[in-house]
């Protein structure tokens, strides 16, 4: 069995990288944005990425179950 959880996200003002750079909550803070959304093909990342650092801004929306 697998299982794949589907969020929703309410990322606010989102910092869009240009590469792979450490960053951290402070660093989004002094940037005044709210979260990382990496692009696919512009942040060396395969497929978009959204980093949230705030629980309260993710909610899962689904549990799906996978039989393998």
């Amino acid at each position: 069995t697998a299982f794949m959880a589907l969020f929703e996200v309410a990322y606010g003002k989102p910092y869009e990288p240009k590469g792979p750079w450490a960053y951290d909550k402070a660093i989004l803070d002094s940037l005044g944005c709210d979260c990382i959304h990496a692009k696919a093909g512009v942040s060396r990342v395969l497929n978009d990425e959204i980093v949230v650092y705030d629980e309260d801004a993710v909610r899962m929306r689904y549990l799906l179950e996978f039989a393998i």
